[in-house]
């Protein structure tokens, strides 16, 4: 994978539309690559049915709500003459993938060359699926409502985490794992929030504009409250005694 992709605004944008996190929308880029480098060298991976597509890339979702969403984020080419192709593939293969193709006498298939058989938004041949309210059974029991509902409301201590953890993305998933961490122990909300305030100022935080601070779900499924940080082992560095005591014995 080329440098700087997991910032591409195509990766931030698939990541979006299948609301997951980056690091998993560069997996699944990834994945695709992989895949057509050994089973479509040309690009053509329209000759794949979308569900074979989602099973090669091992995507838990709908396969079209996948494919249409590497569409929309201009990976993959809905195109006239061969359905589906991997966006820009002859500028992202490999020289493995230029060597064999050279060795079969084959090439990139030829509708990389002209702009115009690229089917437009308004001319995908599958629309995109818009997502549908979730319909409720009136007849159904009152408590499996309401249970259904309350997976949504987030309790105070988790609103107060949120609000000072300084990576806010995935919340869903962070409620999930916390209320997980709640029922297995986790510390007294105190701790959980002196121990960012700590982590704020620590080195692996701060630098590159706070890059590599991990994402809240895993944080909390790390137990990451207990990490010690190395602005502590700076500070505890500073506090010699044996100057003062020099001082008495003098």
């Amino acid at each position: 994978m080329k440098r700087g992709t997991p910032r591409h605004p195509k990766v931030l944008e698939l990541a979006s539309l299948l609301n997951i996190p980056r690091y998993a929308a560069v997996g699944l880029l990834e994945m695709l690559w992989h895949f057509t480098a050994e089973f479509a060298l040309d690009g053509n991976i329209g000759k794949f049915s979308d569900e074979a597509i989602k099973e090669a890339l091992c995507y838990d979702g709908a396969s079209t709500v996948l494919v249409q969403s590497f569409i929309a984020a201009r990976l993959i080419d809905a195109c006239q003459c061969h359905r589906l192709r991997v966006h820009d593939w002859p500028d992202h293969a490999d020289q493995t993938v230029r060597r064999v193709l050279s060795g079969r006498n084959q090439s990139f298939i030829p509708c990389y060359d002209d702009a115009s058989t690229v089917l437009g938004s308004s001319k995908l041949p599958i629309p995109i699926p818009l997502p549908l309210p979730k319909a409720y059974n009136h007849d159904a029991r009152p408590d499996a409502r309401s249970k259904d509902k309350k997976e949504f409301e987030y309790d105070n201590d988790f609103l107060d985490f949120w609000a000072a953890y300084p990576r806010k993305v995935g919340k869903g998933q962070a409620f999930k794992a916390w209320a997980r961490a709640k029922r297995n122990g986790m510390p007294k909300l105190a701790v959980i929030l002196e121990a960012i305030k700590k982590q704020k100022k620590s080195k692996a935080w701060t630098k590159e504009g706070g890059e590599f601070i991990p994402h809240p779900t895993t944080w909390i499924n790390g137990g990451r409250w207990d990490d010690s940080t190395e602005i502590e082992a700076e500070e505890e560095e500073f506090y010699d005694p044996l100057p003062y005591f020099d001082e008495v014995e003098s």
